[in-house]
């Protein structure tokens, strides 16, 4: 019942920090779709728009860099490179197809600044310590980097960069490999048990589907492939500026500096826009009439308690 009554009140406090982060966010005019940037008066990609974009947002760099000194100019290239990538992969339709099913990454048409700035952010997380995996550092969310590689495998065919990662880096100890290991290794001993139990007749045609599905899946991927190097507009840029943002030091994902850079770029783009609700005057009184009527009715019930 302690147990319960500790999950209620997790879920009740990340649901308010929830629905203050939106608060943020739509204040600041992330809400506003990507894809709108992208097309021209017919509706149809516009490299020149897109590229317009990108300077639009990089261009925040000179509204900060008198006070804030470590935009160096590799920095500066690599987040151009990887704000371009960003932009065409998560505006592109894609279908991931895999054992337990297919899914689509991100709706093109729904695709907003805060969805971009959500991905972009890097991020550590502590895998299951029952193995001793140790802790993972995403550079940049795992749907959005998966988006872009699999976007330039399927253009170029070639084999997606590894060194420097960009994606993501495992941090462990001696002691948490040797635990991973004997983790694995028991469980393989495991599969290869419930094989050998396994009536062989149904163990083959257990084979026979999976062997089936795998070939599903492949000729899905294939399909994939053809359709977006038929329909994927300004291919040799993406896959330029995709390879480029692996020749710059992994030393420039510093995760704090990085995360703050895409909120301030994004952040005075937006505003110099006019999507912040700053940019009204009224609107902004409204809101803060609201935002402090909130206020004002949470500090009474916590002097009720």
């Amino acid at each position: 019942m302690e147990e319960e009554k500790r999950s209620g009140l997790r879920f009740r406090d990340n649901k308010v920090k929830e629905a203050l982060e939106e608060i943020r966010l739509c204040a600041g005019g992330f809400e506003q779709r990507i894809l709108p940037f992208l097309l021209d008066e017919k509706g149809a990609y516009s490299e020149e728009k897109t590229c317009r974009l990108i300077d639009g947002i990089m261009e925040g760099i000179g509204e900060v860099s008198e006070w804030i000194p470590d935009f160096e100019p590799e920095i500066c290239q690599q987040y151009r490179c990887l704000l371009y990538c960003a932009v065409r992969a998560m505006t592109t339709p894609y279908t991931f197809y895999q054992e337990s099913g297919a899914f689509d990454t991100f709706l093109p048409e729904e695709a907003t600044f805060a969805e971009l700035l959500e991905q972009l952010k890097s991020d550590e997380e502590e895998m299951d310590i029952t193995t001793g995996i140790g802790l993972v550092t995403r550079k940049i969310g795992y749907i959005l980097s998966r988006t872009m590689s699999e976007i330039y495998h399927s253009l170029t065919d070639k084999e997606i960069p590894e060194e420097p990662s960009l994606f993501w880096r495992m941090i462990q100890t001696e002691e948490q490999k040797v635990l991973e290991k004997e983790f694995y290794d028991s469980l393989m001993e495991d599969v290869e048990e419930q094989d050998r139990l396994l009536d062989e007749e149904f163990y083959m045609e257990e084979c026979e589907y999976y062997l089936q599905e795998q070939e599903n899946i492949k000729r899905r991927q294939e399909e994939q492939k053809k359709r977006l190097r038929e329909s994927f507009a300004s291919a040799g840029e993406y896959c330029e500026r995709y390879e480029s943002i692996f020749r710059y030091p992994e030393k420039n994902y510093q995760p704090l500096r990085h995360n703050r850079h895409m909120e301030m770029l994004l952040g005075i783009f937006l505003q110099k826009q006019g999507f912040s609700i700053g940019n009204e005057e009224d609107d902004c009184f409204t809101a803060l009439v609201y935002l402090k009527k909130a206020l004002r009715i949470m500090r009474r019930q916590k002097a009720e308690e």
